[in-house]
């Protein structure tokens, strides 16, 4: 390629806001339909599927490379996008339908999927991929290693991310964005709980011991099973199928969240009020009440046991092993990677951070509700300014990266997430959840 995601800035920005208009007034189309690709040397198109719910990001990002053309790439193809049905019935046969033209080395081009995220209640669709970790290992992807080694736009993402998309060092999937679970507090709330930065500042397990002998102090205790896969520093080892974390380990982990759990709902019915501080959570969305109330937010790592944090690849995008075009498949999914279309990637709404760092900063003001054009301009407190770095920095240091599966959600969803904590049982539990790994390496 000879043009990269730092070439094309103010040709972009004027694309950018008729874009937006657009998607305001159109959403993103009737299921089935695409934007309208612009004319191609070939007269052919690259054909991307992905879920009927494109995010704005997505659906910006496709309608300014189609109407950009040749502009942005030497190796531009345009791109039709190939949306799944949202009725189960008919999205069940079209997956199979995508699994056995894989298999065949046909059908779409491009794959681009959100999977289903931890924090969801209600049970998500059907995935084209239940274990993406296990799919990128069958050899149904295309390698493009050659050309992420000399893609500044690639260069530019967070190196232990973009790994989670390689195997055996080949780069087989580039992830476009990623969350990390973090304590949530405001400085004045800690002082009025007694509770000091090194409190949190230590392993799950422990900061749930120190929490629990001060429990006012305690809202929405860690004992969800959302927490206890990011308290794990890696669990599955997928070439060797196996578990890397005992039924005996996550028992302990439950069982002390639940004891934590127990304690702060005492607390709350002792004193008629629920304290949130400190609260886990994957996005910082309390921030922006918080500022405006003259409150200092606080984000703390929540450490895995290892020391690190463990993250997760909410999405990704990977090209079909024998596709006919892959430079311009590639070109595309560097535009992607461009600083200016992943800082569309909005926290708030996908609970996710974009993988390029020079997009992050913009990523972080946007959470707690800073607009794009005060950061700009300047216009930005200092209490604005902490806030958003505390938060980035909330994510390090960053250990283990993987791409999230659909056995996530269902571990998640083990644990009522506001039923009596003291009546789940916390080795039964860590039995099902140790069974829903099992069966993710097995697979």
């Amino acid at each position: 390629m000879k043009k990269n995601g730092r070439t094309w800035k103010t040709y972009v920005a004027a694309l950018t806001a008729a874009a937006l208009l657009a998607a305001g007034l159109s959403a993103c189309g009737e299921e089935g339909t695409s934007s309208t690709p612009a004319p191609s040397p070939s007269g052919e198109a690259l054909v991307l599927q992905t879920d009927s719910d494109l995010s704005l990001f997505l659906h910006n990002a496709v309608d300014l490379w189609n109407q950009g053309g040749a502009s942005l790439s030497d190796d531009f193809m345009p791109v039709e996008v190939e949306k799944l049905p949202t009725d189960s019935e008919a999205r069940a046969a079209a997956l199979q339908q995508t699994r056995t033209e894989l298999m065949a080395g046909s059908g779409a081009d491009l794959f681009i999927f959100t999977m289903p995220s931890p924090m969801g209640s209600e049970e998500p669709a059907e995935s084209l991929f239940s274990d993406p970790n296990q799919t990128l290992r069958s050899g149904v992807f295309a390698d493009l290693s050659d050309y992420t080694k000399d893609d500044p736009a690639f260069a530019a993402c967070v190196p232990e991310v973009m790994a989670a998309g390689a195997v055996d060092g080949r780069q087989v999937a580039l992830p476009l964005s990623y969350s990390w679970a973090f304590y949530y507090a405001t400085q004045e709330n800690l002082d009025l709980c007694g509770i000091a930065d090194a409190d949190l500042s230590q392993g799950p397990a422990e900061v749930a011991e120190t929490l629990e002998g001060n429990a006012k102090g305690v809202g929405n205790a860690p004992f969800f099973a959302t927490y206890i896969l990011p308290a794990l520093p890696q669990p599955v080892d997928y070439d060797a199928g196996s578990v890397l974390v005992t039924e005996d380990e996550i028992a302990s982990l439950l069982t002390t969240f639940r004891s934590l759990a127990v304690a702060s709902s005492a607390a709350t019915e002792e004193s008629g009020t629920t304290m949130t501080t400190p609260f886990l959570t994957y996005t910082p969305a309390n921030a922006q009440s918080d500022l405006a109330e003259g409150q200092t937010p606080r984000c703390f790592p929540y450490l895995s046991t290892d020391g690190t944090v463990s993250a997760v690849v909410n999405t990704f995008a990977a090209v079909r092993g024998n596709c006919a075009h892959l430079e311009s498949a590639y070109a595309f999914l560097s535009f992607l990677l461009s600083d200016e279309r992943q800082k569309e990637i909005d926290p708030g709404m996908e609970w996710a951070i974009p993988v390029d760092t020079n997009a992050q900063e913009a990523a972080a003001y946007a959470a707690i509700g800073v607009q794009e054009w005060d950061v700009e301009s300047g216009n930005v407190t200092d209490a604005e300014k902490a806030a958003a770095q505390s938060y980035l920095d909330s994510g390090k240091p960053l250990g283990s990266v993987r791409i999230l599966t659909d056995a996530d959600w269902q571990i998640a969803n083990m644990v009522p997430p506001y039923g009596p904590p003291d009546e789940i049982d916390a080795e039964e539990t860590a039995a099902n959840i140790y069974a829903a790994l099992e069966a993710n390496a097995s697979a």
